[in-house]
């Protein structure tokens, strides 16, 4: 597995903005440390890990449907596609048995008939139908505790189609990867020191994407007015490096962080 070393210390966001002192008594002495200098922590950062050696070409995926056949309802007019939330570049990694899946769906129970979510390997699949949000925004998809794991070591392809009531018979989808891999003891040890935030932190600079998209957007959808937890949600989409302008489609990664978390 490919692991990023660790690129500062996660007391660093844990303390930041106090001012530490100690003292130590020796004998009737009493010794003063002078107040630690910290750093002003960076943006959550997604450092994507390379490509398999000898590979110039990663797992199908088709992260945005345009929705061309015909899209639900009347999204269409302000540029709202169906996008699976998932990095440009491959491989895309979990260490979670079960992970969590996420997705953009722009569209509301009134205008959809299904969905249906997929997740397998060498024919065999898992399949969950899903019940439409009410709003639109971004879903998440856990597998259920009875789901097969995933074995470390192999890719999985997963998808997500939606049959709209105008279109039933061509339903819109988009489909990504994911490799579970074994998590590093060190990775390990520090997570488990870590809090939630930092968690997510430490996840996206190891390149564990599905860890980290999963461990922020839980704390997200929790406290949505939270201003670093909101900084941080926009610089790991990032990643996503969505742009359709220069397709004249005025659509890209913002609308994806622009929309809210739904259930």
């Amino acid at each position: 597995m490919w692991h990023s070393s660790l690129r500062r210390s996660i007391a660093l966001r844990r303390i930041h903005g106090l001012l530490l002192h100690a003292s130590l008594t020796v004998g009737t002495a009493s010794l003063l440390i002078a107040p630690a200098v910290l750093a002003t922590p960076q943006p959550l950062h997604y450092v994507a890990p390379p490509p398999p050696p000898g590979s110039d070409r990663g797992s199908p995926t088709r992260q945005i449907d345009m929705g061309t056949r015909s899209p639900c309802g009347n999204f269409a007019a302000v540029n709202q596609f169906l996008t699976a939330l998932i990095p440009k570049s491959q491989p895309v990694f979990t260490v979670s048995e079960r992970p969590t899946f996420w997705v953009y769906i722009p569209y509301t129970s009134s205008e959809v008939e299904s969905i249906n979510f997929s997740l397998g390997r060498d024919g065999s699949a898992t399949l969950i139908g899903l019940r439409p949000p009410d709003r639109p925004g971004i879903i998440s998809i856990a597998l259920p505790n009875d789901a097969p794991p995933l074995e470390i070591g192999q890719t999985y392809q997963w998808s997500v189609s939606v049959s709209c009531q105008s279109n039933p018979s061509e339903p819109l989808f988009v489909e990504g990867s994911i490799q579970r891999v074994a998590i590093d003891p060190t990775l390990a040890g520090s997570l488990a020191a870590a809090s939630p935030h930092e968690q997510a932190q430490l996840y996206a600079e190891n390149g564990i994407w599905y860890d980290a998209l999963t461990t922020l957007g839980n704390l997200y959808r929790t406290e949505p007015v939270n201003a670093e937890l909101a900084s941080d949600w926009a610089s790991l989409l990032s990643a996503l490096e969505i742009d359709l302008r220069d397709r004249g489609i005025d659509f890209d990664t913002r609308n994806i962080v622009a929309s809210p978390i739904v259930n």
